[in-house]
């Protein structure tokens, strides 16, 4: 074998165990030291209000300089304890993504929670944090939905990614997420001020979805949106797209 055979091989070895293997265990390695920073911290902040409450209780007086030190202390106590609830934020948001990709049995699960986390999810492709503005209007009264968490989660995930890339790499956009009930099914759209399919992509996705064949994924750029769709309508679900920029996705409520 050639040395790049070798090499695509290997790394095709390697990402084949990410998912299911290599990540999780990394995320429970992340969290143990997390864990300890975040309780350390809290324990200093706590020592150091507690001190200074027994320094004004008897009236000790700092020095100028010293008092200004201490004032520093206790700043960067507190931003390193608001940092590092961010930073638990994140990777709590990294571990559901990941734990939800494992959960393949079907059961009924509340449909604007997942969307607010694939959404958090998403904002770790900088294009879509830094040049999307998302506008979320999620109803919680919403009846939950049935069927398996990481099939809707890579599909959440690929209609995300279908709008981002029709957002383009310049200027600032706007992305809307909706969802509400009518009668008895659930309703998700998606709108996205990006560019429109094209009449031949609009085409061929309709051609999909009518007839179920799975699209050609290394020559369509609006793939991800086709797969996507396909998914929905396996949960028996109703989709309408309007030129693409627009996406309503009808679920049965149970």
């Amino acid at each position: 074998m050639e040395i790049q055979e070798l090499e695509r091989a290997l790394e095709e070895a390697f990402s084949g165990t990410m998912l299911y293997a290599f990540v999780p265990g990394l995320l429970h390695n992340f969290a143990n030291p997390l864990n300890g920073i975040m309780g350390r911290a809290k324990i200093l902040e706590r020592r150091l209000e507690n001190l200074q409450a027994a320094m004004e209780k008897n009236a000790v007086q700092m020095p100028g300089t010293l008092a200004e030190d201490w004032l520093k202390i206790h700043s960067d106590v507190r931003l390193l304890n608001t940092e590092s609830e961010r930073f638990a934020d994140v990777f709590q948001d990294v571990a559901s993504r990941f734990g939800i990709l494992t959960h393949k049995k079907e059961d009924r699960f509340d449909l604007p929670s997942l969307v607010r986390r694939e959404v958090r999810f998403a904002d770790h492709y900088l294009d879509f944090k830094h040049r999307v503005r998302k506008v979320l209007n999620l109803s919680d009264g919403v009846p939950p939905v049935r069927g398996v968490q990481a099939h809707f989660a890579m599909a959440l995930w690929a209609l995300l990614r279908h709008a981002t890339v029709r957002m383009g790499s310049q200027g600032d956009h706007e992305l809307n997420v909706t969802i509400g009930k009518e009668n008895d099914r659930v309703l998700l759209g998606i709108r996205h001020t990006g560019t429109p399919l094209t009449d031949e992509e609009r085409e061929d996705m309709e051609g999909v979805l009518d007839e179920g064949r799975q699209p050609r994924i290394q020559d369509r750029p609006h793939c991800a949106l086709c797969l996507s769709l396909l998914l929905w309508k396996h949960y028996g679900a109703a989709v309408s797209v309007e030129q693409g920029q627009e996406i309503w996705i009808s679920f049965p409520a149970c």
